[in-house]
Order: structure tokens, then sequence, then C-alpha cells
């Protein structure tokens, strides 16, 4: 499954062939806070957008790094951050772990990345071991807003074209239990249906054939909300912190 999952995710991010954007409200809040001379790590990069802002902030004294596993998009990043002496990139498959030693980063972010993995229990478990004591993990997570037959058979294929999306309760359940130790979750409506999220793969023939899939089989994309849920999590601090 491995091997089939990464060349979809590494086919599907060359036919892009465009920058993601990430919106100024996103990233405000998923560098909230950080400070000069912090370690941040940015999970599923892409063209290096919030690396940029966050090189800015943390300074020569700070790192940045990113991981992806399109090496297109990481060759974009390189080509665009290349005046930034602060910044580190890697081609990683996340859905296998991620290539870090324990307690080594102040601040990881995931912005429209846990819908790709397999499991976002096993992403929460790994973020955790490498982040710090007093670390934060803050992501921007799209999910399914209603726990309908709808939705539950749109996830279920979903899979087959390795995307996989939760409703808002399953992701606040999977990090209500994680071993962080403060949790916070924010949500809200991104528009009326899950079309309007993902207008720019709609266009991709996999993404194409999971519409025609789904609306085959009787089913129809206007019932299926969607929203987006902002997680904040905080590794526990030492007894200083």
């Amino acid at each position: 499954m491995n091997v089939s999952y990464r060349n979809f995710k590494k086919n599907l991010y060359r036919q892009m062939k465009k920058e993601l954007s990430i919106s100024t409200s996103s990233s405000d809040f998923l560098l909230a806070g950080l400070q000069s001379g912090e370690k941040v790590l940015d999970l599923g990069c892409g063209t290096g957008n919030l690396l940029q802002k966050a090189a800015a902030v943390v300074g020569e004294t700070g790192e940045c790094w990113g991981v992806d596993i399109s090496g297109d998009m990481l060759e974009m990043a390189r080509e665009k951050l290349s005046f930034l002496n602060n910044i580190k990139l890697k081609q990683v498959d996340i859905s296998l772990g991620l290539p870090y030693a324990e307690q080594n980063f102040d601040l990881v972010c995931a912005c429209d990345l846990p819908q790709e993995i397999p499991s976002v229990s096993f992403l929460a478990e790994e973020v955790y071991r490498i982040l710090k004591k007093g670390g934060t993990f803050r992501s921007v997570i799209p999910c399914l807003l209603e726990e309908n037959q709808d939705s539950r058979i749109f996830a279920l294929l979903s899979r087959k074209y390795f995307l996989y999306l939760h409703t808002k309760q399953e992701l606040e359940e999977i990090f209500c239990h994680s071993q962080f130790t403060e949790k916070r979750t924010l949500f809200y409506l991104k528009g009326a249906d899950f079309s309007n999220f993902f207008t720019y793969v709609w266009q991709l023939e996999s993404f194409s054939n999971l519409l025609q899939d789904f609306e085959e089989i009787g089913y129809s994309l206007k019932n299926v909300k969607q929203g987006v849920l902002l997680v904040e999590a905080i590794k526990e601090r030492t007894n200083f912190g």
C-alpha cells in the first residue's frame, strides 16, 4: 500500500503544477506565538509559503524545517526560498513517520495535511514525540460537518483515492485522547458542500473519478457538508515551565 500511496501523492502534486496558497488567517493561526530563535517544522510544506513567513519571525538564530512527499513542490520551494539561510527542506512520506529526534521542535504545523494521511492518530503520536516540552502543534484540517449516510459513503470511497476524511467529532475525539496535555479545537463552515473546498482538485482525473463513483451509486455531493477544524495541542511543560 505504501508504494501506491507514495506514487499517487507524488503524481497528484505533479499534475497540479501550481503553488498551493495558505490564507492569511490560516498562517496567522498556525504561527501564533512563534518567537525569534525557535525551531519550527512545517508538515506538507508545499512550495514554502508558510516557511517563508516563519523564517522572518524566527530570524537568523532560529530554524525552519519543511517536509513534503512531492519533489516537484520542494523544487519550487528551494527556488523561491534560496535567499534564506534558516530554512531546510526534505522529501518525506509522513505516513511512515517523521525522521527527527525526540524533543526537537518548538512548533509543528500542518495545513490541509491530516486528511492526506492514513492515520491521524499516528501523526499525532509522531508530532508529540518530536516536540520539545511545552512545544505546540497546530493544524488546519478539512473535515466532514455531518455524520450522515452520504458523508459516510463519500469518506469510504475517498480512501480509494488516498483521501482520509473524518467528521469534526472524530477528529476532536482523536485529539482529546492524545497525549497532549492542553488541547483546543475551533470550527468553522467553509462552504455549502465539499465541492467548494476542493475546487482546485476536482479538475484532476482521480477526483473526477471519485465524484463519478459517488454519483453512480445514487449519492449527491451537495449532501456532504464540509468545514474546517483548527487544532492546537501543547505538549506538557517542564516543572519549571
